[in-house]
């Protein structure tokens, strides 16, 4: 029992993990990735991932200035969630995940930088996650960008994409295909940038809104909301509104 592959870098050099084969964990996370605040990017390329309980890739950076980067061209799949990829408050680097298959889980993608720069989700394959969301894109003052095949949650939001730092400029933007969670997609920033969401596919809410765009900004003008949604597509919300703005 244990990790698959597990890589911890105490000095200031670079990670790259890259396997192209299939791997996985029973007890641990398939991959996991860490270093401390002198490091540089991480990298983690692979093929098929599995965890029977904890992550199926988990590269979460220390660094002041990395880069975290997880491309994922295999199934990936966790006992908890299929991709952690993440920087702690004090970095100044970003977060980019891309899944070219399908991803599953309690959570499928969590992508969480608290630090100021940009996080970016890309998943061509479909996300499904049973107790926790689809999707989830965060950072403290950059930009948060998801774009997206079809995600599902039964139990939460299929997409959060957020900007959580007061005041900060970074925008919110997400672009999906079926949706399907409590609530559909949630884009949300606490800063001055606008948000943006466009539906290309159907997005169904079981218990809340289809679509959620809020800035909680309260300076007047904060930013612009901008929904689309496709023509010859619906949002259907239960309890909710199809789509609301504040």
């Amino acid at each position: 029992n244990g990790n698959g592959a597990s890589i911890q870098n105490n000095g200031s050099g670079t990670v790259t993990v890259d396997i192209s084969g299939a791997s996985g964990a029973t007890g641990g996370s398939g991959i996991l990735v860490r270093d401390t605040n002198a490091g540089g990017d991480i990298s983690v390329t692979t093929g098929a991932v599995t965890s029977t309980d904890q992550n199926g890739i988990d590269a979460f950076g220390s660094s002041f200035t990395g880069n975290v980067t997880v491309v994922a061209n295999g199934d990936i799949y966790g006992g908890n969630a299929g991709i952690v990829a993440g920087l702690i408050s004090t970095s100044t680097g970003n977060v980019d995940v891309t899944a070219n298959g399908a991803v599953g889980g309690k959570f499928g993608v969590d992508a969480e930088n608290y630090g100021t720069g940009n996080t970016t989700v890309t998943t061509i394959g479909p996300v499904t996650a049973t107790t926790g969301y689809g999707i989830v894109g965060l950072t403290a003052g950059g930009n948060v960008v998801v774009n997206a095949g079809d995600v599902s949650s039964t139990g939460a939001a299929a997409i959060l994409a957020e900007q959580i730092s007061a005041g900060a400029a970074g925008t919110v933007g997400v672009t999906a295909g079926n949706v399907s969670g409590t609530t559909g997609i949630i884009a949300q920033t606490n800063g001055t940038g606008g948000i943006s969401v466009n539906a290309l596919g159907n997005v169904t809410a079981t218990n809340g809104n289809g679509i959620q765009a809020i800035n909680f900004n309260p300076a007047a003008n904060a930013g612009t909301i901008d929904v689309s949604q496709a023509a010859g597509t619906k949002i259907t919300a239960t309890n909710g509104s199809g789509i609301y703005t504040d």
